[in-house]
């Protein structure tokens, strides 16, 4: 997990607001799955100032579990 999933994780984890915006960027047709996460996480996290990219939810050896990305990200 990059330095940047972790700041938006705490992001998250301290403004309900920021929270709440994602969880309502992910609700609606199309909102399933880890690319539409990603792109959610991309989003809200720029209006936050913190700059996140796909590369960011990649590690080394494949992309993050369904677990890791909401531990980092929402949890």
């Amino acid at each position: 997990m990059t330095n940047n999933v972790k700041k938006f994780g705490e992001l998250l984890s301290k403004d309900e607001g920021v929270k709440k915006e994602l969880e309502a960027a992910l609700t609606g047709p199309g909102t399933n799955g880890k690319k539409a996460f990603t792109d959610a996480a991309v989003k809200v996290a720029a209006k936050h100032g913190v700059t996140l990219t796909e590369a960011d939810f990649v590690k080394e050896k494949g992309e993050l579990s369904e677990d890791e990305l909401a531990a980092g990200a929402i949890g």
